[in-house]
This record gives structure tokens, sequence and C-alpha cells, in this order.
């Protein structure tokens, strides 16, 4: 088991925890709940656990109120509806605070009652919510996610891209914790998620701050590996070409790529054979490479799974050729036969 989360809050938590917080489960973990027998965080010695961690249904807390012997060292569990049920005070919000948030709250809530000189939340169980890593990561699988973390984050934190890796992520997330907040996101009601492509460069050179999204309970991101272009035809190496750490390529990059055209090839006539979205059908785009190479036309950009396909220049002329020598020699055949006949 690698560390997951190492943040300053590990660091403290590790000195007064019998075991580790968080730690990266390599098998598909089942998520629930978590009980810390001989865990307590203390208010003060994990600032950044109290100000970070937002409680939810499921968490269990003890209570230390110096005048209020009732409450002392009880322990109290937020319920499905994100209340707690405190004596006297009644029901309080807590689900979507900070520990330092519902201690102010608590605060302001047990004044009436008891002139308290402190109130101090001790988080003695919390609720195992993990993301899941697919595809291309060095540490794929189910993590556990005990703070608020963006994307960048979990990249980073999690090892890193595999070198099969491509410069793109997808992250898909479930409708119940609401749909991904970006433009390009795309809602599949019938599945009840909500799916976003996200380009690396763009995340880590922070080009799109939006996109470095604070991850939720059960969100998957998958690391897909790299896509490939296909040269075929009248060019000198034809083969499967990787993008790499590019989202794209040229038609002169491939070309390039390829070692050039062959001496018979029609580069007027050339078409890229692109994929049709859920389908196994390609769509057929023509290119005169002559116009590209003259810069009379734009250099068309290859994707991934694209084919790019140069002709023969005598091609029909072969075919034609083909279907002559082996249909006379039928025609003869019947014509003779029928003169016996």
């Amino acid at each position: 088991m690698t560390p997951f989360l190492r943040t300053p809050y590990h660091a403290v938590a590790a000195l007064i925890i019998a075991a580790p917080i968080c730690t990266f489960a390599q098998e598909q973990a089942t998520p629930g709940l978590i009980a810390r027998s001989a865990v307590e965080v203390q208010a003060g010695a994990t600032n950044h656990l109290r100000s970070t961690y937002v409680l939810s249904p499921n968490d269990a807390f003890q209570l230390r109120v110096p005048e209020w012997d009732e409450v002392n060292d009880r322990t109290f569990r937020i319920e499905s509806d994100g209340d707690v049920n405190l004596p006297f005070v009644g029901r309080v919000r807590a689900s979507g605070m900070t520990i330092e948030a519902l201690e102010k709250v608590l605060m302001r809530e047990i004044q009436p009652y008891i002139k308290a000189s402190s109130v101090s939340v001790i988080l003695v169980q919390f609720r195992t919510e993990v993301v899941y890593l697919l595809g291309a990561f060095h540490n794929p699988g189910a993590h556990q996610l005990l703070e608020r973390r963006n994307l960048a984050d979990v990249v980073a934190l999690s090892g890193g891209l595999a070198p099969a890796a491509s410069r793109r992520l997808r992250l898909t997330r479930r409708l119940s914790e609401g749909p991904i907040p970006l433009p390009s996101a795309v809602v599949d009601n019938e599945r009840k998620i909500s799916s976003v492509e996200i380009v690396l460069t763009s995340l880590m050179e922070a080009q799109d701050p939006a996109e470095n999204l604070i991850l939720r309970p059960f969100d998957t991101v998958t690391a897909l590996r790299n896509e490939m272009i296909y040269i075929s035809g009248e060019v000198a190496k034809p083969g499967a070409y990787e993008l790499t750490d590019r989202d794209s390529m040229t038609v002169m990059q491939a070309v390039t790529l390829a070692g050039g055209l062959s001496r018979d090839a029609q580069p007027a006539k050339a078409r890229v054979l692109r994929p049709v979205m859920d389908t196994n059908r390609r769509a057929e785009i023509p290119i005169d490479l002559n116009r590209v190479f003259g810069g009379l036309s734009a250099d068309f950009r290859l994707m991934g799974n694209d084919a790019l396909y140069v002709p023969r220049a005598n091609q029909r002329k072969g075919v034609v050729g083909q279907m002559i020598m082996y249909t006379v020699p039928a025609v003869l055949a019947a014509v003779i036969v029928a003169a016996i006949q």
C-alpha cells in the first residue's frame, strides 16, 4: 500500500494516530465506514484536517465542553439528513461543514444553555469516500479521499502517468454528485453520469483553472492510453505511429514520419479515414497533399485513430487491367462453348 495523500495533515496525524488515515487501495475497495479505534484527532494539533475535512453523514465525533459534563466524551453521529442531535440544543446542521466551522456553530448554539468557554470537536470515525483511478496511471485503483482534492493534485499524488499514457484524462461523475461544471461536459441521463475529457498539458499549465476540478466521492479519472495514427498506401514506411505527448499531428508531419511519398503516389487523391463515434464506420475526408505541401491549403490535423491513405497514381488502370485479364478469357470461353453447341 502506497501513501496517497501526502499532506501536512498526514505528517501531523502520523504522530498521534495508531493507523494511517489514508492509504492507497490497490484493489477495488468497497466504500464503507472505517472505524478509528485509538484514533483521536486533537484540536489544534491537526489544523490542516480541521480546516479542510468536510463532514458528511455517518461521520462520528466527540464533544469537549469543559462546562458541560453531560456531553463531554460522548460520541455523536451525523445522521443521514446531515443533522446531529444534541441534548438541550436539538438538531444542528453538521454535514457540509469543516470541523472548525462546526465548532463555531456549536459554540453559538450552546450559549443560551451553557456559558461555554470553548467547544472542541474530535473526529473519531470517518465516512470512507473513494475516487477511482483507471487506465495508464502508475498506481491505478480505488483510493481513499478524505480531503478536498483537485484533479491536478490527484494526478501528481498518484505517482503520475505510465509511459503509455496519452495527454488526455477522462473524468466521470455520478449525477447524484451533481453534473461536471464544464461547458464541454456530456450528461448521460440513461447511465446517470456526466463525463468530460481534459487535456493534461492545459491542466498542469493552468491554462483553464476551471478544468482543475475538485473531485467528488466516487469520481472516476481515466488516464487514456496513447493513441495511434495509421499511414498506408504510397509512402516509404507505412505503419502505425504514436501521437505520444501530442493531441494531434498534421498530415505533413505524418508523411514526413513515414519517410515521404513514393514515386508512384497520387498525393492529390489522398484521404483521411476518421472513426465515427460509437459506430464501426469511418468518415472519408479527401485531402489534396499537393495543395497542402504547396502552402495553398491548411495543413490538416490528424487525431487519434485517424488513418491517412495515399493511393497509387495508376491504381485505377491497374484495377481495370486486372478485370480485363480475368473477364476476357471467361467471355471467350463462353463464346466458344456457344459455338460448339
